[in-house]
């Protein structure tokens, strides 16, 4: 049951390409939960800010 996912797990996202122009962490294979998705880009909020790397940065 480790591996089951419930209503209440957030999606998280890969980054695929460096983004470490919008933030030092967001480098390529790092994780991040989602806390909202729009059309072209994902928000997460991370130490305290929020911030939208685009989807194409992302899987």
């Amino acid at each position: 049951m480790i591996n089951q996912i419930s209503f209440w797990d957030k999606q998280r996202v890969v980054f695929i390409e460096d983004d470490t122009k919008l933030h030092e962490d967001f480098k390529l294979g790092s994780e991040f939960e989602v806390f909202m998705e729009q059309e072209h880009n994902y928000i997460i909020l991370h130490d305290g800010v929020f911030y939208g790397p685009l989807k194409e940065e992302c899987k």
